[in-house]
């Protein structure tokens, strides 16, 4: 199995999240936080985080790694619907700023 078949496989087996309830910590968004957008997923072992893909249909394969207590916003956004007719929550995560959050990006070489 090559690196990119093992990828896809990891985040096409992490399930989807469902049922969101928009939160908010109430603190001013626009300059206490910063904003990721993409389809949601549980993280595959540690229910503490979440995984957001930014754009699913891409072949650049990229994901973003945040804890949930991170987060202090959650917008739920129109449903992307693939070629296939597959339909994908799209959300925008609004992040507290200085917070860590991890970046994964396969690469072939």
């Amino acid at each position: 199995m090559s690196i990119r078949d093992y990828y896809d496989k990891k985040l096409l087996e992490a399930e989807i999240l469902h049922n969101l309830v928009p939160f908010s910590d109430k603190v001013d968004l626009e300059n206490d936080c910063k904003k990721y957008k993409g389809n949601p997923r549980r993280h595959p072992y540690d229910k503490s985080k979440i995984i957001l893909i930014p754009d699913p249909e891409s072949e650049k394969k990229l994901f973003l790694e945040f804890l949930l207590s991170d987060i202090a916003h959650i917008e739920e956004l129109p449903n992307m619907t693939s070629d296939d007719g597959i339909s994908l929550t799209q959300i925008t995560l609004w992040v507290k700023k200085g917070c860590w959050g991890v970046r994964t990006e396969g690469f072939k070489v």
